[in-house]
Order: structure tokens, then C-alpha cells, then sequence
């Protein structure tokens, strides 16, 4: 039986809007002038989704919120993303890892004052919750994400979905999504498709002669480009999948 890998930010719940919030608590931490208010405005939430398919983690989201806010124009995320989370790292003197507990212990305050407008700040893809469902009752499920297990676990369960945590595989794990792969592989599953919104990731994933056997779908509906929505197109090992065959291939 075929193991479905499935990452979760993009491809089951659209977050987006949460991470926006969640962020913009964190850099009013850091930059109490320049973030006044205490939630986010919403032209902050529209500018945040805009630039979400350059975000590669959750931590991120802190210092993009702060790009925006320094007015930078889109190349700035397209081009020079890493090299301006550096430059505001340096600033603030803080790195990966400070940034990390601070988004998780913002999360976390929220979710201890008011549990249900966090839940709400996220949309799962139409007709996904229901098929998962239908999935976990008949197939291998596993999650491979660089959100939080206990935030997935959390979310899902807001949903009626009792997942395994010793199935997602999330930050907690510090392990890279093709590292996932290869130790799925070396406890004897051969036969993974893997679901990722995220081309770059399925990139790096092909050009690794250990996972040759790994299936690649490319989600459409999640925070890709359409200029890596084209580029997928090229590519003969990773397929494009849109939302109605992904629901039909939980259902299925």
C-alpha cells in the first residue's frame, strides 16, 4: 500500500491569514514603534498573503512582515528573500532559533486567550478535511511539514480529525522533508506519494538518486507561482496535481 506524504501549509489547510496574525504579534515584540497597533490591520494580512508563496517557514513571516512594512518591491521577495532575512537577523540579533520560540510562544499565548479565533484564522481547501477523513480510515497518512506537530495536531483535531502524531512529522523533528523521506524509505516503505506546494522542495527531492522511487505531485491550489506552475510543466518527474484529483486520490 501506497504511503501518502502529505505536507500540510498549501496542500491541506490554507494558513496563511494565521501566520500574518501570529507574526505581526511576534515583530511587535521586536519593533514596538514600527508595529503599534496589537493585531495585525487587514492591508497588512492582504500585503502577508501576497508575498506567502516566497515563505519557506513560519519564523520568516516576522521579518517579512517587516520587509513590507519597509516598502520593498516584489523582487525583494522573489530575488533577494534570503539575503534580506540575514540582513534583518543581524539587526535584531536574534537568529533561526530565537525566531522559531517566539512565533511558537506567540501561538501559543493566543491559543491559551482565545483558542477559537485561532482556529477560525484558517481555511482548510474545500472538500479536503472530509477526504483526509475518508483516507486515514483506509490508507497510510503521513504529514511532513515545517509547521509545528502540535499546531497540525491541534488544527485538525479543530476539524474532527483525530491524526496520528506519530505520523506528522513536523519542526519539533528538526529534519529536512527529503531526510522524512529517506528514513520512510529505510524502515522499509517503498512506495511513497509525496504532495508539496512547494516546487523548490520537490526539485531538491528529485535530484536525489535515493529517492527515485518517491512519487512528486505538484499541488497547484497551494502557494505556488505561476511562473513555477509553468516550470513544472517542464519537468518529467513531477506532476502536476489540482484540488479535485488530489480529494480523489484520498477518496480513492
Amino acid at each position: 500500500m501506497a504511503l501518502l506524504a502529505l505536507d500540510f501549509d498549501g496542500v491541506i489547510c490554507d494558513s496563511a491569514a494565521e501566520i500574518a496574525a501570529s507574526a505581526w504579534r511576534c515583530a511587535r515584540q521586536i519593533w514596538p514603534q514600527s508595529f503599534p497597533s496589537n493585531n495585525a490591520p487587514p492591508e497588512a494580512i492582504t500585503a502577508f498573503c501576497q508575498m506567502r508563496p516566497f515563505l519557506e517557514t513560519g519564523y520568516q513571516s516576522i521579518l517579512m512582515l517587516k520587509m513590507l512594512q519597509e516598502k520593498l518591491a516584489f523582487p525583494a521577495f522573489s530575488e533577494h528573500f534570503n539575503e534580506h532575512l540575514e540582513r534583518l537577523m543581524q539587526a535584531i540579533g536574534l537568529g533561526p532559533v530565537e525566531l522559531k520560540r517566539l512565533f511558537g510562544d506567540c501561538r501559543d499565548q493566543w491559543i491559551e486567550r482565545d483558542n477559537l479565533s485561532w482556529l477560525q484564522t484558517h481555511r482548510f481547501y474545500p472538500g479536503v478535511i472530509p477526504a483526509l477523513g475518508q483516507a486515514l480510515a483506509r490508507k497510510q497518512v503521513a504529514i511532513i511539514t515545517t509547521k509545528q506537530q502540535r499546531f497540525v495536531k491541534l488544527l485538525l483535531a479543530g476539524q474532527n480529525i483525530d491524526f496520528p502524531v506519530e505520523q506528522i512529522w513536523g519542526l519539533e523533528q528538526q529534519k529536512k522533508k527529503e531526510i522524512v523521506l529517506k528514513q520512510l524509505i529505510s524502515e522499509g516503505q517503498q512506495d511513497i506519494i509525496f504532495v508539496e506546494d512547494r516546487l523548490p522542495t520537490l526539485e531538491l527531492v528529485s535530484s536525489l538518486p535515493a529517492l527515485d522511487s518517491v512519487q512528486l505531485l505538484y499541488a497547484t491550489w497551494g502557494y505556488g507561482t505561476s511562473k513555477e506552475h509553468h516550470r513544472c510543466l517542464q519537468s518529467s518527474r513531477i506532476k502536476s496535481l489540482n484540488l479535485p484529483k488530489f480529494i480523489s486520490l484520498l477518496e480513492e
